[in-house]
């Protein structure tokens, strides 16, 4: 078991004490909160120009992969991505979006993987529906691992990509994880190669009050942990965690909550290295 798994559990007497504060701030921050719409326009384009193929990106999930905070999906999680990729590869990069506000992991499995098209990789988007429902950690890597089992069910094709963690590094044990999150069979072919964004850093979030904060931003990084422990024990998996610098001025839409043009451009830059090798295969 990890500490941070440790601490939250000990933490619990400390939480149920504080649940009516956090209610009541939780009810406020709803009540105060602007309901964005999610991005319009196309989920499906090509980016760049270039000698080759495009290489062809998905991106899945909720409300961030679904662009909330911006007018199009242009300047979303998949365009701001296609652009960083195509610019380091000089090949143009043909995206698609497989997205839903308010999806958890399970009903992205049931309900998103089906509208995925063929792809050289898949982007997943997820968690933050599991932190707002308190979803058990152990179910969360279940859940986790049952949406990559339907990803490859939906692409089998083997592309031949290693399994990378780019995970920021964690000094503790995450055996007890990998066992709630369950093991795949190290010899099985990975299949279509899957990046798992971390969860965003709740913690550092301006427009939490405390103590709603400290509690979410906790739970955030243990839910993170799962993710990161789902990479380490699946092939062709990858977790990549990116330290946003959501304190500035502009990295957040009108609702405090979502990206906005500027941020999720920010975001996707944190992301397309990793992205960039897992699609070429460096």
């Amino acid at each position: 078991m990890t500490r941070l798994v440790r601490l939250a559990r000990l933490a619990q007497p400390l939480l149920l004490s504080l649940a009516p504060v956090l209610a009541v701030q939780g009810l406020r921050v709803r009540r105060t909160t602007p309901r964005l719409p999610e991005a319009s326009g196309p989920r499906r384009g090509t980016t760049g120009g270039g000698p080759g193929a495009p290489l062809r990106l998905a991106v899945l999930g909720e409300s961030t992969a679904a662009g909330v905070g911006v007018a199009t999906h242009e300047e979303g999680l998949a365009g701001c991505l296609a652009r960083a990729v195509a610019a380091r590869t000089g090949r143009p990069v043909r995206w698609q979006v497989a997205a839903r506000t308010g999806v958890n992991t399970r009903t992205a499995t049931a309900e998103l993987v089906p509208l995925l098209e063929p792809a050289d990789a898949v982007v997943v988007a997820l968690g933050v529906n599991e932190l707002l429902e308190l979803n058990r950690l152990d179910r969360f890597g279940r859940e986790l691992r049952a949406l990559v089992a339907a990803v490859r069910a939906r692409m089998p094709e083997d592309p031949g990509a290693a399994r990378v963690d780019t995970a920021v590094p964690v000094a503790e044990d995450l055996g007890a994880l990998r066992g709630a999150a369950g093991r795949e069979d190290s010899g099985a072919a990975p299949g279509v190669p899957i990046l798992v964004t971390g969860m965003p850093p709740v913690g550092r979030f301006p427009v939490l009050p405390q103590p709603l904060r400290a509690v979410m931003g906790l739970r955030a990084r243990a839910l993170d942990h799962v993710m990161a422990a789902v990479a380490a024990s699946t092939p062709g998996v990858t977790h990549v965690r990116v330290e946003v610098p959501v304190e500035v001025a502009g990295f957040f839409a009108e609702d405090g909550f979502h990206p906005s043009a500027a941020g999720y451009e920010t975001w996707a830059e944190g992301l397309a290295g990793t992205l960039t090798g897992v699609l070429t295969g460096r």
